[in-house]
């Protein structure tokens, strides 16, 4: 899930700001601000929930096959990843920002099931006094989709055929 998510992500970033560099995990973050790869925007993976309040089977006819098929959903995880954008200025770290913010999609699909994404918390450097006068802008985005079991074929259900007794599958 956490390779499928960076990638919406990473697509969203390089289609609005082509010329980006995107690092996809915290060291790479450091060795590109060491190189200052301006601007820069990390897709870092914050820590998640689980909930499992709504758990249920969910049943289905699989078109492919022919067959009735069931899922076991455990509940739904949630994935939050931070997408850090660093940038020499306010003006250019908003300006990426801001290019990327409202292209994020608000539903996504993964196994089989469609999720939602949430922007949540934003973040800006304001408050840190950077000396150096770099910046950095953050939004948390947060991935939730069910968490489910393969598919399993519903066995035949049988019925009593009201002509002579005999069972039969119900089709």
């Amino acid at each position: 899930m956490i390779r499928e998510v960076k990638d919406i992500l990473e697509e969203v970033v390089k289609n609005r700001v082509p010329d980006v560099t995107v690092v996809r995990s915290a060291a790479d973050e450091s060795h590109a601000i060491m190189a200052r790869e301006w601007p820069l925007v990390a897709l870092i993976t914050n820590p998640g929930t689980f909930d499992g309040s709504e758990a249920r089977t969910v049943r289905y006819h699989d078109e492919a096959d022919g067959t009735y098929k069931q899922r076991y959903v455990r509940g739904y995880r949630v994935l939050p990843i931070l997408v850090r954008c660093w940038a020499s200025g306010e003006d250019e770290a908003d300006a990426v920002f801001s290019r990327i913010i409202p292209a994020i999609p608000s539903q996504w699909n993964y196994d089989d099931f469609t999720g939602s994404v949430e922007i949540g918390a934003e973040e800006h450097s304001d408050h840190t006094g950077n000396v150096g006068k770099l910046y950095l802008s953050v939004a948390e985005v947060r991935f939730s989709v069910a968490a489910a079991r393969e598919a399993e074929v519903i066995p035949s259900f049988t019925q009593v055929e009201p002509e002579g007794g005999e069972i039969a599958p119900i089709a």
